[in-house]
């Protein structure tokens, strides 16, 4: 199993780039793009439900001892 990171500050290219870093094949887990998307259904726990998603997504793939990427915004005071 292989665990990819991605991380870097806010703007500096990282989910733009991840495609040259990261195989094919590897799902890519962002936290902050799902706490996008949750905020774009009006959902107002946007960030506590981003939180929850990525923490399932890592930990299935943990379990399943499956290569993964995770991308992190290092502007957060949370990462």
């Amino acid at each position: 199993m292989n665990i990819y990171v991605i991380a870097g500050p806010p703007g500096v290219g990282k989910s733009t780039n991840a495609v040259n870093f990261i195989p094919e094949h590897v799902p890519i887990i962002d936290q902050d793009l799902a706490g996008y998307q949750y905020k774009k259904q009006g959902f107002s726990d946007y960030k506590d439900l981003a939180s929850v998603s990525a923490n399932q997504k890592i930990r299935s793939q943990l379990f399943a001892s499956e290569d993964f990427a995770l991308e992190l915004n290092l502007g957060l005071q949370s990462h």
